[in-house]
């Protein structure tokens, strides 16, 4: 989906999978960090940002067991031109 939603020439930080491996040769700033070897930071290259966003949206998805109101997160009835709570993808 990188290729489908983030502008070639964007700055992309990824770990070792191979889903990721020709992103460099479509046209984008592609670091890598190697996971399977404890590797978590090369220079400015890591992936703690999404892996944050991921675990908040988790969170977000047993908010009950939390204790947080639904009221809490944004309504899928239709508030946004695309329809998704997400809004259009990146350009």
């Amino acid at each position: 989906h990188i290729l489908e939603h983030v502008k070639p020439g964007s700055r992309v930080a990824t770990d070792e999978s191979n889903s990721f491996r020709d992103l460099a040769g479509e046209g984008y700033r592609h670091g890598t960090v190697i996971h399977s070897a404890k590797e978590y930071v090369r220079g400015p290259v890591h992936t703690n940002t999404i892996e944050a966003f991921w675990a908040w949206l988790k969170r977000g998805m047993a908010a009950p067991m939390y204790g947080c109101l639904a009221s809490t997160f944004p309504s899928t009835s239709g508030n946004s031109s695309s329809g998704s709570i997400f809004g259009s993808p990146l350009t």
